[in-house]
């Protein structure tokens, strides 16, 4: 789910599909399959996600992005979440209107562009979800301290003598 905040939201998303859509051109190797998926996860969501939140599709120059508009979030929207360059979309104008979204245990990392400090509010309303925020581009980038947990207190046992 890509979250969007901020006073040029229109001007925000083209730099940033643009830059995406050439990095996805120069770097993935799309399947046919992927295709088939995007298009099969769009439909389920279309005819299950409650209320008509699911606005429109844009579809990437080659399919190899797709982006679905929504008009709200809510926890029942990770139960259609894609991969291989499916995004939903969402335009917030305030941060604490991702509240019910994020206080669910499979909201675990938000990947953020821009000053984190904005995202403070959320953390600060008692959510579940939310183990960890971190820059767009390293969201699976691994550590120590691992979806609220800290694993070396986790996997290590200490023998006292």
């Amino acid at each position: 789910v890509v979250v969007w905040t901020g006073n040029d939201v229109g001007n925000a998303k083209k730099i940033f599909w643009d830059k995406l859509q050439n990095y996805v051109d120069e770097k993935y190797r799309f399947q046919v399959i992927q295709g088939v998926d995007k298009l099969s996860q769009q439909y389920l969501c279309a005819a299950n996600y409650s209320n008509g939140k699911v606005v429109k599709k844009e579809l990437g120059i080659n399919n190899a992005l797709v982006r679905v508009e929504v008009n709200a979030l809510s926890p029942e929207l990770m139960n259609y979440r894609g991969n291989s360059g499916y995004f939903y979309e969402y335009d917030c104008k305030d941060i604490l209107e991702l509240r019910e979204f994020c206080n669910n245990t499979h909201c675990q990392t938000i990947g953020i562009i821009g000053d984190k400090n904005n995202i403070v509010p959320l953390l600060e309303s008692g959510i579940r979800g939310v183990d960890r925020v971190v820059p767009i581009g390293h969201t699976m980038d691994f550590d120590l301290i691992w979806d609220g947990y800290d694993l070396l207190e986790r996997l290590t046992r200490i023998v006292n003598l």
